[in-house]
Formats: structure tokens, C-alpha cells, sequence
């Protein structure tokens, strides 16, 4: 019997072995962004059940006997009750929701007890002082009573709280799996078989950290993978491996039509999106017939209800220049900023990362995909020890000897280094673009000199000693009938 046909996308895979201690037996996981791919093996004596989740896509079933065994045929259908998981979750969550109605009960009997000592030392409650003539036996009464029930009251309260916080703990997990009865596969045949199917709801995402001093030309990048899985069953596989693709069920290669002149719609083309062929961020990719495979030594476990695992992948130390960079036109603070070149043989796949500056968390911030060769410009937060001042100094309006509307405009931007060690920043700033030949825009100064590029941006590259202070100054000209909002 031929197997089923499954496709895979041309993609960079990570392996990652690991064992847990609970779940469905598996061989192997193959872990996209948005779907897994599972492959068991297992031992056949006739009739050989399988119970999958909801979340499977039959016709990716694949079934393949070993050497010397025989597999006759297979079946699927929908199975009628939940999967384990979600008995489980359920069984778990009733019994929590019991435990926290006997608390409450317990709790009211306290507080009732409690009322009733107050009645009979013949007062309506703890506010209310009581008589002279019995202060001294109702006191005795209650320190004795009293106290060890409020002990007690305050003990259950804070059993209640918790119990409240695994209920909705619980209720978020069970909220997060899949309801659907699922599947049942039914194999016939003698000997090893080894069965593969696909199923939504895995998924995984690369993260990162950063990690720089000032005074090191250099960051530290950490990668993460973060992983999880919301099928109803926890996994207990030998391997994983991260994928960073997708299986592509459209597999025809796209084909051009006959191109005609003239046509009135212009030529067409028809396309199929294609899987993206991204790296994933490890050391010495190994090549086979259709992927890269990366080799990672962890042990981790992955619920089916949700809990995501983070796996630390690698560590590298990329060489780059930090800067600080400024607009005050939109906003006084300096950035800081870090660039390099990323050298390695593999792309970073796009996902956030955290910034740490001297050890101290600085914020958070987004990777695109960045490609090997391509620049790395990481940006790390805002340094507060850098003040910078944007001011218009004067704006003149005149007529030109042809009668032409003419406004001078001028600005100053004070730059204080409250640091005591050097620094370098890149000030932006702008001068107006005409695209009106009745228009005409024209920079009159800058000091220091620089030059407007065609968008009109101005860009001074400065170096400030320790506690230095710098002034930039610019002023421009437009001429013509136009009023510039500022």
C-alpha cells in the first residue's frame, strides 16, 4: 500500500532532543510556526489503534512499513469522545471547584462563630465598646475564642484565594484546547510501522536578548526558541525539530499564461505562495536533499494545554559600533543604537528582543529578517544622560526684488555630554522638498556643514568629549507662496 503523499517546504530545521515524563509516544516532531508534524514508530500484531487530536489533517497521514513487515490497510475516523487532556483538565477543575465551596462554607461557619461570641458578651459587633461591669469577662472570653477563630479565618481566606487563582488558571488552559472529539486511526499489519500525520496548533517563535557595555565595541546575542501546543496531549518524543517554513499543500509549480499585445488588462501571471525558505538561528547547519538540520542538546517537556517552554538555542558575540542617535524635531531624547554586519551563514528570522545596557534592562524591541551579510542595526533605548534643546532662533518674511514671497527660517540645537567619557551621536533634522517649480527651498547655513540629501534630511555626525557641550545651527529659505506648518 502506497503511503499517503505529505509535502514538505524547503527549510532550515533545528533538531532538538528531549524526553518528558508524560504524554503520547512519539519518534519524532518536526515544529513549524503554526502546525507540527508527528511521526511515530511503532510495533504491529494485527490491529493497531491510534487516537489523535481534532486538530490533525487527515489527508497528511503517512504510513510506512519497516523492513520485513507488511501493512495491509487504514482507516480513519472521528472519534466520539474528548481527548485525555480535556477529561483531565475537566476531572481536575470540578475537583478544585469543590475544594473551594468547602472552604467558603468553612469560612461563613467562622464568621457566624464569631458573631455569636460577640452576642453573647451582649454587643452587636467588634466596633460596638463594651459595659464596665463585664469588660474583663468578655475580654477573657474573647482572647480566647476570638483570636484563635480570626487565626483561622484569615488561614481559610487566603486557602480560598488560591484555590480561586487554579480555577481560573485551569479554566484559561481548558479554554486554550481544542474541544473537538478528535480522531481515531485504525492500522492493520504485521511488524514495525512507522506512521506520520500533521495537525494544527503547535507552534513556535524565535526570541532574543542583547546585551551590550558602552564601552565594548560589541553585543551579546542570546537566542531563544519558545515553544507550545494547545492538542489536548501532552508530547513525550524523542526529537524535535524546529522548522521554520510551513508544508505547502498546493504543491503545482506556477505557470505563465500566453502574453498578447496589446491587452487591455496587461499580461497575466499566475502565482502560488510559496513556503519561505527562512533560516533558523544555530551553528553549523548540516545540508541534506531539502533542509539544513541543526544538532541542540536539551531536554525539555511540552504540554498539549498550552504552557509554552523556552529552550536557549545559542550564544554569539557580534562586533559592532554604538552610537546614539537623535531627530529633536520629534522628539528631545538620544537613542541609543548599536550596528554591525551579520556574518553568519543563516538568516535571523524576525521576533522580538530584550535590550540590556550595562546589565540593566534598557526595553524591548522587533528583528526583521536579516540576512547574512546584511546590516544589523539594533536599537537599545533612550540614554538620559545626553540633553538636547531644538529652538527657532528667527523667522523672517520678505519680498524678493521680482515680488515673490520670501521666509528665512533658523534653528539652533544645543547638545550637552552630562557623561564623563565620550560620546559619538547622529542629529537628524530637516529642510523642506519642493516638488512646485514656482518653489523654490534653499539651505543657507549649517554649522557644522553638511548637505541636504534628496529627501531634504540633514544629518550631522558628532563626537563630544566628557561633559562637552555643542551647538548645530541651520537656517533656510523658501520663496514662493507657501506657509510652512512647523
Amino acid at each position: 500500500m502506497h503511503a499517503l503523499r505529505f509535502v514538505y517546504p524547503l527549510v532550515l530545521i533545528m533538531i532538538i532532543p528531549f524526553s518528558c515524563l508524560f504524554g503520547q509516544e512519539l519518534k519524532q516532531v518536526i515544529l513549524y510556526q503554526d502546525m507540527a508534524y508527528l511521526t511515530m514508530q511503532l510495533e504491529a500484531q494485527g490491529e493497531l489503534v491510534i487516537e489523535t487530536s481534532a486538530d490533525m489533517i487527515p489527508d497528511s497521514i503517512s504510513a510506512i512499513p519497516g523492513p520485513q513487515s507488511a501493512l495491509t490497510n487504514i482507516t480513519i475516523e472521528p472519534k466520539r469522545a474528548l481527548s485525555g487532556k480535556v477529561q483531565d483538565l475537566k476531572g481536575i477543575l470540578k475537583q478544585k471547584r469543590t475544594q473551594l465551596a468547602i472552604k467558603e462554607a468553612q469560612r461563613s461557619m467562622i464568621l457566624k462563630q464569631i458573631e455569636i461570641i460577640y452576642k453573647k458578651a451582649e454587643v452587636s459587633g467588634p466596633e460596638e465598646s463594651f459595659q464596665k461591669s463585664k469588660l474583663e469577662e468578655s475580654l477573657a472570653y474573647i482572647d480566647t475564642a476570638v483570636s484563635e477563630l480570626n487565626a483561622s479565618q484569615i488561614r481559610l481566606t487566603q486557602e480560598v484565594d488560591e484555590f480561586a487563582a487554579q480555577i481560573n488558571d485551569l479554566e484559561t488552559r481548558l479554554k486554550n484546547i481544542s474541544k473537538q472529539p478528535g480522531y481515531t486511526i485504525t492500522i492493520n499489519g504485521q511488524g514495525t510501522i512507522v506512521v506520520s500525520y500533521a495537525l494544527n496548533n503547535a507552534h513556535w517563535r524565535p526570541e532574543y536578548r542583547i546585551y551590550t557595555t558602552p564601552d565594548k565595541n560589541e553585543v551579546i546575542l542570546d537566542i531563544f526558541a519558545r515553544l507550545w501546543q494547545t492538542t489536548g496531549r501532552d508530547w513525550h518524543t524523542d526529537q524535535i525539530l524546529l522548522a521554520s517554513g510551513r508544508p505547502s499543500f498546493g504543491v503545482a509549480a506556477p505557470r505563465l499564461d500566453p502574453w498578447y499585445i496589446p491587452q487591455r488588462f496587461g499580461a497575466k501571471m499566475l502565482r502560488l505562495e510559496q513556503a519561505t525558505d527562512q533560516a533558523i538561528p544555530e551553528i553549523e547547519p548540516v545540508e541534506t536533499a531539502t533542509s539544513y538540520l541543526i544538532g541542540l542538546t536539551k531536554t525539555t517537556g511540552l504540554p498539549g494545554d498550552g504552557t509554552p517552554n523556552t529552550i536557549s538555542i545559542k550564544k554569539y558575540t557580534i562586533e559592532t559600533q554604538l552610537t546614539r542617535i537623535c531627530i529633536p524635531k520629534s522628539d528631545n531624547h538620544v537613542f541609543l543604537r548599536t550596528e554591525g554586519i551579520w556574518d553568519k551563514d543563516f538568516p535571523l528570522l524576525p521576533g522580538t528582543y530584550s535590550a540590556f545596557v550595562d546589565q540593566v534592562f534598557s526595553g524591548r524591541g522587533r528583528f526583521q529578517r536579516i540576512d547574512t551579510g546584511e546590516n544589523l542595526l539594533i536599537d537599545l533605548g533612550q540614554d538620559e544622560t545626553i540633553t538636547i534643546r531644538r529652538k527657532e532662533t528667527k523667522r523672517y518674511h520678505e519680498k524678493t526684488i521680482t515680488g515673490k514671497d520670501k521666509t528665512t527660517y533658523s534653528y539652533t540645537i544645543d547638545i550637552e555630554n552630562t557623561r564623563n567619557r565620550d560620546i559619538y551621536i547622529t542629529v537628524q533634522d530637516q529642510i523642506p522638498v519642493s516638488r512646485d517649480e514656482k518653489i523654490k527651498v534653499d539651505l543657507l547655513e549649517s554649522t557644522p556643514e553638511t548637505r541636504p540629501d534628496e529627501d531634504g534630511m540633514l544629518t550631522w555626525k558628532l563626537h563630544l568629549d566628557g561633559h562637552a557641550k555643542h551647538q548645530i545651527n541651520f537656517s533656510f529659505a523658501v520663496t514662493g507662496d507657501i506657509f510652512l506648518k512647523q
